[in-house]
This record gives structure tokens, sequence and C-alpha cells, in this order.
């Protein structure tokens, strides 16, 4: 399992962090030109993953997305949910069917809490 979660890092390489950065900022800019709000989710990751990944490149994920939030987006971070305990996952990375289930039914439930004035309760 360690292989996977290094490709998968490796994926994430730096020259891609960046060109992907901007990418985010230029979607951010489409949707405050058309008042659509920002809604970002960080799914959860297996232990295995999580044992493996390297930390300071999530730390500044998350401070590059935090960045991008205006005062009515959002954003949900699930790694490290100790709901989805490696039985939810069929790989390393990947929820199973329980695990997309259980995904599924916190999404609905952050979707519920949306109401009609600003989007959120």
């Amino acid at each position: 399992m360690y292989e996977a979660v290094l490709k998968h890092q490796i994926r994430l390489h730096l020259s891609y962090f960046e060109e992907n950065v901007e990418i985010l900022r230029q979607m951010k800019v489409f949707l405050d030109e058309r008042g659509i709000r920002l809604i970002l989710v960080i799914p959860p990751y297996s232990q295995t993953f999580m044992n493996n990944m390297d930390m300071s490149m999530y730390r500044k994920t998350v401070s590059v997305l935090n960045s991008l939030l205006g005062k009515n987006d959002r954003m949900y971070d699930f790694i490290g949910d100790d709901r989805f305990d490696d039985n939810y996952f069929q790989d390393c990375s990947h929820l199973n069917y329980f695990g997309k289930n259980l995904m599924t039914d916190i999404l609905n439930g952050v979707v519920d809490s949306f109401d009609g004035r600003n989007g959120f309760a």
C-alpha cells in the first residue's frame, strides 16, 4: 500500500501544485463573478495513507485552500475523521461501498444545512 501512497504524492509534485493553485484561483474568480459560493471537500483517507502522507504538503494545500475562501464559502476537511476507519476503504485512498454511503450521508447533512438566504444555516 505504501507504493500507492507514494505514487499519489508524486503526482502532486510541486510543479503541478503551483499549476493547480492557479487553476483554483481562476475558478474562484469565475465563481465570484457569478455570485456562486465555493464549497471545497477534502475526502477522508485510510490510516495507512495518512501514516505515509507528506504532512507539510497537506498543510500547504489546506493553507492555499483557506486563502481562497470568501466569507460565504466553506471547506470541509475529512482527513483524519474518526468516522472513517480502514474498513470503509477499498484501498488506501478510495472509499468502498460502505464508505461512500457514509460520505454521502455526511454531505447530505451539509447540504441540508443550507438555507435560502445565504446558502448556509
